[in-house]
């Protein structure tokens, strides 16, 4: 049997659900080796835009900030594996490192509320392998959460359902210092502003949606559909650079704090973003659309974005 390591939550602010359950686990991941997490956060933004159906928070193709992190400041790489034989990873891996991550069927997983009614993708970790019980120890540490002992043969099932893909990750160093929060920070405002150039970014896309969607034609409902799980990416990324704003005032030694009229400003833009959303779906929900209430709201959303870069700009200069 492998050694044993312990896993825990991960300390948030803000509510943990603003990461995916991969992202969760990585953090859980960094804290089992006593590093700090916070930093995978640091200059979480973007918004890009190519047309009213056609948004993002990155450009197409881009490495999300949290995964360029991972390896730029955290010095992880991510191993990516597709086995025909999940033992074959997960033997040599659990002697590296301290857990193999893994996506498994939800059919096969006896604590999935989908358990043998739906097919769908789950994530977790295995951190332990029995060889004599032949059981492996599962990780599922955010929403349908269980820690436990399971038939490898089972996990197997699983695993092989969906795709067979699993990932390790190499030990986590982290060295950091006022320049390189200095440089997040500056990567950050850089997402806010945005550019106009190569399709239009941050503030130029934003307003840009807008005008479109003054000027717009088309069956506004038909866009809400659209809009909502993109809406919510664009809304977890700026929940993450605040939750890393938290993490700056209450525990980083690099600054002496972070004041709080900046704090409020990104918490002001989260807010509004997510009246945006929700006022979107409501009028999808009752089936009558009003282009105006939106537009008064992402008239709200541009200027809580603007005091945003206003006051990211202003602690620059401080630090």
């Amino acid at each position: 049997m492998s050694a044993v390591v312990q896993f825990a939550k991960p300390h948030m602010y803000t509510n943990p659900l603003i990461l995916n359950c991969r992202e969760y686990h990585v953090c859980e991941y960094m804290q089992a080796y006593g590093v700090e997490h916070h930093w995978l956060f640091s200059d979480n933004w973007g918004f890009h835009y190519r047309a009213l159906d056609d948004f993002s928070v990155l450009a197409d193709a881009a490495t999300t900030p949290f995964w360029d992190n991972l390896k730029r400041l955290y010095q992880t790489d991510k191993l990516d594996y597709r086995p025909d034989e999940l033992l074959d990873v997960l033997k040599p891996a659990l002697s590296r490192s301290i857990c193999l991550f893994t996506f498994a069927d939800t059919y096969y997983l006896p604590w999935h509320d989908k358990f043998e009614t739906e097919h769908g993708p789950f994530h977790f970790i295995i951190t332990q392998w029995d060889e004599a019980g032949r059981h492996v120890f599962v990780r599922r540490g955010l929403f349908l959460e269980f820690d436990g002992w399971l038939p490898y043969d089972q996990i197997r099932t699983a695993f092989e359902s969906w795709n067979s893909q699993c990932f390790e990750l190499t030990k986590p160093t982290l060295a950091v210092d006022a320049h390189v929060l200095k440089s997040q920070l500056q990567r950050c405002l850089a997402r806010i502003v945005g550019n106009p150039d190569g399709g239009l970014s941050g503030l130029y896309g934003l307003r840009q949606f807008r005008d479109d969607l003054a000027d717009t034609q088309l069956d506004v409902l038909a866009l809400i559909d659209v809009w909502w799980e993109r809406l919510r990416e664009v809304i977890d990324a700026r929940s993450r650079f605040l939750e890393f704003l938290h993490y700056l005032h209450a525990e980083s030694k690099l600054v002496s704090h972070v004041e709080a009229e900046c704090v409020e400003a990104f918490q002001a833009a989260v807010e509004l973003w997510n009246e945006l959303r929700s006022g979107a779906q409501r009028q999808k929900i009752v089936g009558t659309a009003a282009p105006a209430k939106l537009l008064a709201k992402l008239e709200q959303v541009i200027a809580a974005e603007e005091q945003c870069a206003l006051q990211l700009a202003s602690f620059l200069h401080k630090i």
